[in-house]
């Protein structure tokens, strides 16, 4: 039973960060959600995917925000972003592997979703970046 606790703090733990993290994958749809709830300025954390895991970050500057998805080990596809800004977004630039990924973005009710005309497939060593401005 003392395994089984130790379990039960384990996943609490895990269900904690997710929440503060605003971390959601969906694997069939390749749909990653970063909605930080604690400190969404300046927020640094870490994710584990189904294939890959590594760190995330946010950071803001007036209406400017950068999302960062760095991939320690393993890989993570990526072909819909959603982030919560400041404000609508005007331009939307996601970058991996130093190119250019062409996307069309939406803005509702504080929320912006990014979807990639291709999808990013972040390996190890790669950073996943989004900047709005």
């Amino acid at each position: 039973i003392e395994c089984g606790g130790h379990y039960a703090r384990a996943m609490s733990s895990w269900s904690l960060l997710l929440a503060l993290s605003g971390w959601e994958y969906d694997g069939p749809r390749q749909a990653l959600r970063l909605t930080p709830r604690h400190t969404p300025g300046d927020f640094k954390g870490f994710f584990a995917g189904p294939e890959g895991w590594g760190s995330l970050r946010q950071s803001r500057d007036g209406a400017s925000q950068r999302n960062e998805l760095s991939v320690r080990e393993g890989r993570l596809a990526v072909a819909e972003i959603t982030l919560t800004p400041t404000a609508a977004p005007k331009r939307v630039k996601v970058e991996s592997g130093g190119k250019t990924i062409p996307n069309n973005f939406s803005f509702n009710a504080g929320v912006v979703v990014v979807t990639l005309q291709r999808t990013a497939g972040v390996a190890a060593g790669q950073t996943l970046m989004v900047r709005l401005s």
